[in-house]
Parts: C-alpha cells; sequence; structure tokens
C-alpha cells in the first residue's frame, strides 16, 4: 500500500483558524496569514514537472480524466500527479484543480509541490501518517532537511 499526497494551497487552510493551530502545534512554520496561494492549473503542472532535469512524464489524459506520471532517469523515483474533477471538453487545461500525488518518492513529490509554489504560492502537504509539511518557494527543495 503507498502513501497518498495531498498539497492544499495555504491560504485555504488559513481561512480556517483551528487548521492553522493544528499546523503550528505539528510543528509547521506558516507565513503570515497574507501569503496568498491556489491550485494549479493542468499546464502548470505539466510546466512544473517538465522543468525536472532527467525526468520523463507519461500522460493518461483523457475525456474526464488528466494524470501524469513521473519518473528519474538515473534513479528508481517516481510519482503520479492526479488532477480532480477534470472535464477536456470543457477546456479546463488553464483552469485550477485540485490535485494529489498517488503514491511514489516524497522527494521528487516535494520537488514538484516547490516547483508550483513559484507560479501558486504555498502549499501544505499532507501524507498518511506524517506530519504535515509546508513547501513553498522560499524553502527551495535543495536546502530542505
Amino acid at each position: 500500500m503507498g502513501t497518498l499526497y495531498t498539497p492544499i494551497p495555504l491560504s485555504v487552510l488559513s481561512l480556517q483558524a483551528e487548521t492553522r493551530a493544528y499546523l503550528e502545534q505539528q510543528g509547521v512554520r506558516l507565513p503570515p496569514p497574507a501569503a496568498s496561494s491556489r491550485y494549479p492549473t493542468p499546464n502548470e503542472i505539466r510546466n512544473a514537472v517538465e522543468s525536472i532535469p532527467e525526468s520523463e512524464a507519461e500522460y493518461d489524459i483523457g475525456p474526464d480524466q488528466w494524470r501524469v506520471t513521473v519518473s528519474m532517469n538515473e534513479s528508481p523515483a517516481w510519482t503520479s500527479v492526479v488532477v480532480m474533477d477534470y472535464l477536456h471538453a470543457l477546456g479546463e487545461d488553464d483552469e485550477p484543480h485540485d490535485f494529489y500525488f498517488e503514491k511514489g518518492w516524497p522527494e521528487l513529490v516535494e520537488d514538484i509541490l516547490q516547483r508550483l509554489s513559484l507560479v501558486c504560492g504555498p502549499f501544505v502537504l499532507f501524507a498518511n501518517g506524517e506530519a504535515p509539511r509546508l513547501v513553498s518557494a522560499d524553502d527551495p527543495f535543495d536546502q530542505r532537511g
């Protein structure tokens, strides 16, 4: 059984004082409430994935699904990004959508999410059985510990 990674834009969570307090209790350092963020578009996900050096992307896009599986050429790391409630016929490639990462390597998940945060703002990443984690453009992937 794999881990499901669910990123949520920080500004969505910041609307709820109880959620903010919970995240702070879990050790997540949050920026000021004014930090704006949103869900990405499928095209923004495509751009983030395709900006990863030495990776390959395999897309599965249909009338009501949008998924990309990303794998690294020189390592076994991989993950799948799934866009929720996608309808290709409506031209939703430039509309923000909820999304999640289905299984895969946590480092690659965070790398993709950090790249998305450059255009979408900070995210809080939730994973099965793990403490939530803030991923933002101010916290580059290569400097996370």
